[in-house]
């Protein structure tokens, strides 16, 4: 590699793009991208509050700024300081031909960490062509380089910034983690499963019915002496049979996109004004079973059963890393008592027989 950029200056095309990146050269990389002067590649500022924490994400591409704000909580702290900063930039606002290449295919993503770990700095493994993303615990700043924006998965807008996100939150004792919520009056229930298990379904079903989530598909949680989940995302999944299952939402998506998974990706509060909540204490997770009864119903099951559900769709989340999340989620798991629910066709059905548990096992 040609060498690092300097502090004053952007990178420049001899520094970085010529050069073919290795496990050799990457933290090199890494260094250069976070010196990048935002003001002048990334122009539009927004502030977002995630799970208690103020982030300034900066932006050089308006779409992605739209997008990622119509998805992230703002923020009202106004001109406080951030406790995180991060920029979202393409190639082209770096006056790049194309993002830098990775060519060193034989490093796995455990050996790609491991090569890293001493040098203090958080770096994905790059699975897609142009897409990188590198992190500074240190000084608490991040930047997403993308070669243009058909290079972010096609997931991207449904949960952006979820690498990131994973990073700093681990700074504050909190997990980002694939499940969904359900609550009342700041207590709730938290619900993992595969894709496809019916935690989107169960969540919506709650919201039509007057109950509080802090997110279908991703929640930051937190194991302290009372397990905490937190809002991430403003957004709810659905597929339009679901949608056309909830009275207060049959027919009003017809027109709406479908996305990546076959899914209408919605705000629910603009449905159901209220229905996000920050946060929400937990009192007992749940694993949904798509059993199509007539009546639902909640079973007792072992602490072995949740963990491996839990574990199947969030242990391959960021693969390399050394932390999988298994003693993380065991503790979590330790306090709290499991149930499946096997849900039935009629989404009230379901919800009723949550909110019944959920007086059960309110402290």
């Amino acid at each position: 590699m040609a060498g690092a950029a300097r502090a004053d200056t952007l990178i420049t095309t001899d520094d970085i793009v010529a050069a073919s990146q290795t496990r050799d050269t990457i933290a090199d990389l890494a260094r250069s991208l976070l010196k990048i002067d935002s003001a002048t590649a990334a122009p539009i500022e927004h502030r977002f509050r995630v799970a208690g924490l103020d982030l300034s994400v900066r932006f050089g591409d308006p779409v992605i700024a739209a997008g990622y704000a119509s998805r992230l909580p703002p923020s009202n702290t106004g001109g406080a300081e951030a406790d995180h900063r991060l920029i979202v930039v393409h190639a082209a606002n770096l006056n790049w031909p194309s993002a830098p290449v990775w060519k060193d295919k034989r490093c796995s993503a455990r050996q790609f960490h491991a090569a890293l770990a001493a040098g203090g700095l958080k770096i994905a493994y790059p699975f897609l062509d142009g897409l990188w993303h590198v992190y500074d615990p240190l000084t608490r700043k991040g930047v997403q380089l993308s070669g243009s924006r058909a290079d972010l998965p096609p997931w991207d807008f449904g949960a952006p910034l979820r690498q990131h996100l994973h990073w700093l939150l681990a700074q504050h004792g909190l997990r980002l983690t694939h499940a969904a919520t359900l609550g009342r009056d700041g207590r709730g229930v938290l619900i993992v499963g595969d894709g496809g298990a019916g935690k989107s379904a169960t969540a919506l079903s709650g919201i039509a019915a007057g109950m509080t989530s802090c997110g279908d598909d991703y929640v930051a949680l937190g194991a302290g002496t009372q397990p905490m989940a937190h809002l991430l995302f403003r957004i709810l999944k659905q597929d339009r049979a679901g949608l056309s299952r909830i009275p207060a939402l049959n027919g009003r998506m017809d027109n709406l996109p479908l996305n990546w998974q076959g899914k209408v990706e919605i705000d629910p509060e603009a449905f159901f004004p209220g229905c996000l909540a920050e946060r929400l204490a937990i009192d007992a997770v749940l694993l949904p079973c798509i059993a199509r009864r007539e009546t639902a119903r909640i079973v007792p099951i072992g602490r072995g059963e949740i963990m491996r559900a839990m574990m199947r769709s969030n242990l391959y989340q960021f693969p390399g890393e050394d932390d999988d999340g298994l003693a993380f989620f065991a503790r979590i798991l330790a306090q709290l008592p499991s149930f499946r629910v096997d849900l039935a066709v009629d989404p009230a059905e379901n919800s009723k027989v949550i909110d019944k548990l959920l007086q059960d096992v309110r402290p």
